[in-house]
């Protein structure tokens, strides 16, 4: 069988990830052995779709067809364990390439799948852990701030408390970089996320979320805690009481928080 670019229909060789002639990226079209994730039918190389039920199509070795109970691997056509007669169901892989990720997410919204929406416990201990961070960035300022501060009624030495403060405010931009864009770290996901499997996306293209959205996000967030009283309450009220956990800093550049663990 041959196989040709969809770009510039040059020949190709099987398992090719680039055209060798116009550099097409064969992963954002091109799969050569398409499998629906809903009804499990496969298609011929080059095909995007599935004429039964319209959804995207996806590589085989993008699929897990195992036991819920014991985890062995199964063929698509069976359904119950021969161990344990546990459930037999298909999961996606987790990859992280920029295609596969934005096609498995969008294959959820297809098959109106809510996205997997991360737990309050787990966004709590995420938290926790960047707060120690940020805590622990925080150290450096907090010293030359302490030291200017010790500085200023020694008279005889009062312009080095001034240069002590500079500093402080020099080694105070390590952490509050850290709390403005942290949620664009790796793949949507601060040091705290990705301890527990958590990350952010951008619910517009379904990619991780970016610099931009971190920073909004995280701005919005820490403007609403300073309203007097209530300021520190409204955001973990909103990620209880809504349906899809999203806060106003979420809402603000349209982002989500999802569990990876459940995709």
């Amino acid at each position: 069988m041959s196989y040709s670019c969809p770009n510039c229909e040059n020949e190709l060789v099987k398992d090719s990830k680039f055209c060798n002639s116009c550099g097409f990226d064969l992963k954002m079209q091109y799969v050569e052995e398409p499998t629906c994730p809903t009804c499990k039918s496969s298609y011929p190389p080059q095909t995007n779709y599935c004429i039964k039920d319209g959804t995207k199509l996806l590589p085989k070795e993008n699929f897990l067809h195992r036991c819920v109970s014991c985890k062995t691997e199964y063929p698509f056509y069976v359904s119950y364990c021969k161990k344990d007669e546990g459930d037999v169901k298909t999961k996606i892989i987790r990859q992280f390439s920029q295609t596969t990720y934005s096609q498995s997410l969008h294959m959820l919204e297809g098959l109106n799948q809510k996205l997997p929406k991360a737990t309050l416990s787990n966004r709590f201990l995420a938290a926790l852990i960047d707060s120690f961070i940020v805590f622990t960035l925080s150290i450096p300022s907090l010293f030359f701030f302490v030291s200017g501060l010790n500085k200023i009624y020694d008279y005889r030495d009062f312009g080095s408390s001034n240069t002590l403060f500079v500093f402080a405010l020099i080694f105070y931009l390590l952490p509050l970089s850290y709390s403005l864009f942290k949620d664009s770290l790796g793949h949507g996901q601060s040091f705290g996320k990705k301890a527990l499997d958590i990350m952010i996306i951008d619910l517009n293209t379904y990619m991780p979320c970016n610099k931009r959205q971190s920073f909004l996000r995280n701005f919005t967030s820490g403007l609403l805690s300073l309203i007097p009283i209530i300021g520190w309450l409204i955001e973990p009220v909103l990620v209880l009481a809504s349906e899809d956990g999203r806060k106003i800093g979420d809402r603000t550049v349209n982002t989500q928080v999802i569990d990876l663990k459940n995709y």
